[in-house]
């Protein structure tokens, strides 16, 4: 696994909802995954690196796949409170080791919406 993050940037849609799934291996061959057993991971969206929090994603290690796997989700109702404009996400791990690190980092552009929401 490198040592810095790897960039991906998020061009969201106000009140949308998305869905992530990163798969991080150790190696560019993609043969030796990257063991997050007992690992808690998190994102947030943030106005700059150290300003105002925006959005917390849902983030999770898949329970269900190999143990390389992770979640992220944004709902709808977190997605409509992020005002339109350029911020920050980044993508962090923390190992049951003590171990740290900002597997995923980069831009984050929100288009505000137009339709308002319809009651379901």
């Amino acid at each position: 696994m490198t040592t810095g993050p790897g960039t991906y940037g998020l061009d969201l849609y106000r009140g949308d909802t998305y869905a992530w799934r990163f798969v991080l291996w150790q190696d560019a061959a993609k043969t030796q995954p990257v063991d997050l057993t007992g690992a808690v991971v998190g994102a947030q969206v943030r106005a700059t690196h150290d300003g105002d929090l925006l959005a917390t994603f849902a983030v999770a290690v898949d329970p269900a796949a190999p143990h390389n796997v992770i979640n992220m989700t944004l709902d709808a109702d977190t997605s409509e409170a992020i005002p339109g404009g350029s911020y920050r996400w980044d993508l962090e791990v923390w190992w049951p080791d003590g171990t740290v690190r900002t597997i995923l980092a980069g831009g984050c552009r929100v288009t505000d919406d137009v339709t308002e929401p319809v009651p379901v």
